[in-house]
C-alpha cells in the first residue's frame, strides 16, 4: 500500500463524513435558484409539505391560568403551535377560556383522562428515549455516554421548568 494511502487516526475513531454537495439541479455558474428565488415578484414560493403551526390538544383539570397564559401565546402569529381542542374531565372553569377563544371544549370521562395521558407521557418516553439512538447513528458516540447525557438533561430541564413556576 502505497504510503499516501494511509490514514493516520486514533484508534477505534471513525474518519470524517465527505461533504455533500447540496439536492438540486445544477448548471457550468453553479446551482439553478431555489424555488423562492424563481416564484417571481408578487408571487409566494410553494414548498410543499411546509407545516406553519403544530396542532395541540390540551388536557386541563382546573381553573385554567396555564392554559389561559397559552391561549395568550398562541394567538401570537410567531406561536409554533395552534389549540384545537381542549378536553377536561368535569365541567372546569378553565374550559371558559378556551370557549371564549372559540376553541371547540369536550369534557371526556376521568378513565378516558387517565389513558389520555398514559399514552401521551409513553409517547413522550419513547421520543426523548430515540434520541440516544439518533445521537449513536448520526454521530457515532457511544449510546451509553449518550444515555447518561439525555438523563442529566432531562433532570435539569425538568428541575428548570418547576424553578419557573
Amino acid at each position: 500500500m502505497p504510503a499516501a494511502d494511509v490514514v493516520d487516526r486514533p484508534a477505534g475513531r471513525r474518519p470524517a463524513p465527505s461533504p455533500r454537495r447540496a439536492p438540486g439541479p445544477t448548471t457550468a455558474a453553479g446551482p439553478t435558484p431555489g424555488p423562492a428565488a424563481s416564484a417571481g415578484p408578487g408571487r409566494a414560493a410553494h414548498y410543499p409539505g411546509t407545516v406553519t403551526r403544530t396542532p395541540v390538544v390540551f388536557l386541563i383539570s382546573g381553573t385554567g391560568s396555564n392554559l389561559a397564559a397559552l391561549l395568550s401565546a398562541a394567538a401570537e402569529e410567531q406561536c409554533p403551535y395552534e389549540v384545537v381542542a381542549v378536553l377536561a374531565d368535569r365541567e372546569a372553569s378553565g374550559l371558559e377560556h378556551a370557549r371564549a377563544a372559540g376553541i371547540p371544549t369536550e369534557v371526556v370521562p376521568a378513565p378516558l383522562v387517565w389513558l389520555i395521558a398514559f399514552l401521551g407521557g409513553m409517547l413522550a418516553g419513547a421520543a426523548w428515549g430515540c434520541l440516544p439512538g439518533l445521537v449513536k447513528a448520526f454521530l457515532h458516540i457511544n449510546e451509553v455516554l449518550a444515555c447518561i447525557m439525555t438523563n442529566w438533561i432531562a433532570a435539569n430541564l425538568v428541575t428548570w421548568m418547576f424553578d419557573r413556576g
